[in-house]
Parts: structure tokens; C-alpha cells; sequence
């Protein structure tokens, strides 16, 4: 196996932690969940130049008669790349103590200020920065703000 196939296959590990961390093991993490919010996805026209520029790779490495491998690699980094950024959505877990948020757990006593955007983003004032949560559903900023009311 070469450099590349060693660099490839690590990344496709490393996006499979990623995913498996994301869908399984934060959910249990902190205490059991209590309410669990699709959030909107974002970055998509990023995973699309990135889905792309494999396709170019895998491509060139068909035409120049490359690793049999190599191609298997790119080909699975591809449907990774499309089930993280099309298929899976993000999600917000709240917790008894605190909340999941882009895979940081915040303590509800961090939070400084909550305000609600015309457009509908929650935004969450901590000591040094402000989270924006776009939700996916509308109506699930009812669910996010009865819950933070009744803790």
C-alpha cells in the first residue's frame, strides 16, 4: 500500500468515527436526552466542490490506469462525503444539565442570553461568543423554548 492509499484509508476511518460519535454515541453521552432537534444543514456547496474534485481524481486514476484500490477508496470517500452532508442532518440533544451543539456540550448555566431572529434562528449569548441555531422545522423552536422554560 502506498501513501496515498494509507492517507486515504485513515481519512475514511476518521469520517466513520465521525459519523458513528455523531449519530450514536453523543445521544448517550451526558445523561439521557431529552429532546433531539434536526437542525438545517450547512456547508453544502463545499461537500459538492469536494464530491467533485474525487470524481476529477477518480477519473484521472481510471484513464491513467491506477490502483484498483486507490479507486475503491475515493469511490467510498464519495459515499461517506454524500451521507454526511445529504442524508444525515445535524441535530441539537438536550440534556438534563446541557445541550449538544456542533458536538460541544453547553451547560445550560453558560448561557447568558436567548433572542429569536425574524428568520427564525435561535441565538444562544455564551460569555464570549453567540451560537445561531437554525432549526429545520419551524415549530421546533416552540419545543426548544418550552424546554429551556421548564428547566
Amino acid at each position: 500500500m502506498n501513501m496515498n492509499n494509507i492517507v486515504l484509508t485513515v481519512f475514511i476511518l476518521l469520517m466513520l468515527i465521525y459519523a458513528i460519535y455523531e449519530e450514536l454515541i453523543v445521544n448517550l453521552l451526558n445523561g439521557k436526552t431529552k429532546l433531539k432537534i434536526k437542525l438545517r444543514r450547512k456547508n453544502r456547496i463545499d461537500a459538492v466542490i469536494f464530491i467533485i474534485l474525487i470524481a476529477i481524481v477518480i477519473y484521472h486514476n481510471i484513464i491513467q490506469h491506477g490502483s484498483q484500490l486507490k479507486t475503491y477508496l475515493l469511490m467510498i470517500t464519495v459515499i461517506i462525503a454524500v451521507y454526511l452532508t445529504f442524508i444525515r442532518y445535524p441535530k441539537l440533544y438536550f440534556k438534563d444539565k446541557g445541550f449538544y451543539y456542533d458536538n460541544i456540550y453547553i451547560l445550560y448555566e453558560n448561557i447568558k442570553t436567548t433572542n429569536l431572529s425574524k428568520d427564525g434562528i435561535l441565538i444562544v449569548g455564551l460569555a464570549k461568543r453567540k451560537i445561531y441555531i437554525a432549526v429545520k422545522q419551524f415549530d421546533d423552536l416552540d419545543k426548544i423554548y418550552n424546554f429551556i422554560i421548564n428547566k
